[in-house]
């Protein structure tokens, strides 16, 4: 499914990035950093807008996309469009800014549980980055993000809305495997979208904020894969791109509240894993990511007990244990 093209210019950054699904970078100065904070909280100040939620979808976080004050969400993405187009250009000068918001997490918010994004893109074997820069203290007190190592690009079908994720029934093992990333103001993770990730909960007095940059390749379309509600088995790819973005709210868009062109329409495919199945595809993923098996082949060798589940002690987590350099 997935296609190994170089996403970065720094080679160093990119074997980080294709090795892990994400990696570490200073991408702006903390003082950048502090003032775009600055002007997000008085905007938000001079329209009245609380960081406070507004969805059922993430009921104790904020974000503007889930939120109905359209004109703040455009501030927001317009201004963080312009503070990073140019280090973006940099690092992945064939990608571009589909969307930017921000992530707010308030004191007391509970931890989010473990996840993939769901597939942003109507192609399907192109990889979607998620920047995620802290403009405050992301630590271990006030809800640090968390991943599970290797995780991404093992499933030949893209995550969808509506449907079961396929690593639903290893949760309670893969939160085992969560490696815990903090970030001072300015410093930023690049994500790729499939691999697993959460993060903590904050229970300090602090409001942890954090800004979300979508990234997608610029000759791409960006695209939700959503269930359709009258035949499930049914995969409508929806036009989400940036315009649809700032007229709509994301929960919108996944309930087919938005009127969203669409794009294509496919007969779902996914898997429904047990969890000795997914541990098993997670401890092939480095050959299913560099082309040397393919998921049919774990399939079937899972089948006939070939395989054994991923052991907790796998060099894997031994590796990661320690922050990833930049």
């Amino acid at each position: 499914m997935w296609l190994n093209r170089p996403v970065f210019t720094d080679p160093d950054l990119q074997a980080k990035f294709w090795q892990r699904g994400y990696a570490r970078y200073d991408f702006m100065s903390p003082e950048a950093a502090g003032r775009i904070l600055d002007e997000l909280t008085s905007h938000a100040q001079r329209l009245g807008v609380e960081f406070k939620s507004q969805s059922d979808l993430l009921p104790d976080s904020y974000l503007p996309d889930l939120a109905d004050n359209k004109e703040y969400r455009a501030f927001v993405a317009d201004l963080l469009r312009r503070a990073c187009s140019d280090q973006v250009s940099r690092l992945l000068p064939d990608y571009r800014i589909m969307h930017a918001t921000l992530y707010i997490k308030p004191p007391g918010a509970s931890e989010l549980q473990l996840h993939n994004d769901f597939h942003m893109q109507a192609s399907v074997d192109r990889t979607t980055v998620t920047a995620w820069c802290a403009l405050t203290p992301a630590t271990r007190a006030t809800g640090a993000l968390q991943f599970v190592p290797g995780s991404h690009q093992i499933m030949p079908t893209p995550v969808t809305v509506g449907k079961s994720p396929p690593h639903a029934n290893a949760l309670e093992t893969l939160k085992k495997l969560l490696i815990v990333e903090e970030l001072n103001p300015g410093q930023a993770i690049f994500f790729d979208q499939s691999v697993l990730h959460a993060s903590m909960p904050n229970p300090s007095d602090e409001t942890r904020i954090g800004a979300l940059l979508g990234l997608l390749p610029k000759d791409s379309v960006s695209a939700y894969h959503v269930a359709d509600q009258n035949d499930p088995e049914s995969i409508n790819v929806l036009k989400a791109d940036t315009e649809e973005r700032l007229r709509f709210r994301t929960d919108e868009m996944y309930s087919g509240q938005a009127d969203l062109e669409i794009l294509d329409r496919y007969e779902y495919s996914g898997h429904e894993l047990s969890e000795d199945q997914f541990m098993a595809f997670l401890a092939n993923a480095d050959a299913i990511r560099d082309g040397d098996t393919t998921f049919d082949e774990v399939s079937s060798a899972v089948d006939q007990g070939l395989t054994r589940p991923v052991s907790l002690a796998r060099p894997m987590k031994e590796v990661f244990t320690d922050p990833v350099d930049q």
